[in-house]
């Protein structure tokens, strides 16, 4: 079978390569690009955080990877539907008053739909696609539909962010580490000799100030009690 896996130059979609290869099938990787090169972004931005200009970093790991498990690597550009779909929603919810998950967002629209269909038109050949996610997927043979569960690792589970996904995409998509431990996965990076064994999590989608997504100036606003009493002021939405 072949298959596309989502790498971002950690651990877990590292993993998934390498056991998926083990497996025998012809594993191709492939890493969504979305930082916005046009936009200026304030220079306090951790390497860590998913939406970073230091994602070159991560894209030459991830090919660094690929090429020492000789499977074939590409890069595709996905920053213009990233911005549209989850930069534009995340602003609007935020400046609405509302709270936005930026994940849910992206897992949604461009990890799962835009980075495999342009994938698909540089002309990628894949059956299946793969990403490290901690979450399983289940065909429920009585209601023949699939279902998302929880990953085993209760500590590490993203089923919560992929509630959006459609049938269709879930018909296509592999997560192989739904079965396993953090601890475990690690184990394994190190058995296959992979160097992002002990790599840092990614821990939010953006570290900066958030005005640099927001490119709203801030609004003065009043502190209140319930009583009517102002008690000083703030600068927000």
């Amino acid at each position: 079978m072949k298959i596309l896996v989502g790498m971002s130059g950690g651990v877990d979609s590292s993993v998934v390569a390498c056991m998926l290869r083990e497996q025998g099938h012809e594993v191709i990787g492939a890493t969504m690009s979305i930082w916005d090169k046009q936009t200026k972004f304030s220079n306090n931005i951790h390497a860590t955080s998913c939406f970073s200009p230091h994602e070159e970093q991560d894209i030459a790991t991830a090919r660094e990877i690929c090429k020492s498990i000789d499977i074939p690597y590409h890069v595709i550009d996905c920053s213009a539907r990233y911005k549209q779909m989850v930069l534009e929603n995340f602003k609007n919810e935020y400046k609405s008053g509302r709270t936005p998950n930026p994940c849910i967002m992206c897992n949604s629209y461009i990890k799962f739909n835009a980075l495999p269909e342009e994938a698909t038109k540089h002309g990628i050949e894949f059956d299946k696609f793969a990403t490290g996610h901690y979450a399983q997927i289940i065909l429920n043979e009585q209601t023949k539909r699939y279902e998302i569960r929880c990953g085993v690792d209760q500590t590490k589970d993203q089923s919560y962010f992929l509630y959006r996904l459609n049938q269709q995409q879930l018909s296509n998509i592999l997560m192989p580490l739904g079965a396993y431990t953090k601890k475990q996965v690690r184990t394994m990076a190190d058995e296959f000799g992979l160097s992002v064994s002990d790599k840092p999590d990614s821990q939010d989608f953006y570290s900066g100030d958030i005005n640099d997504i927001l490119q709203n100036e801030p609004q003065i606003g009043n502190f209140v009690t319930t009583d009517g009493r102002v008690l000083g002021q703030h600068q927000g939405i």
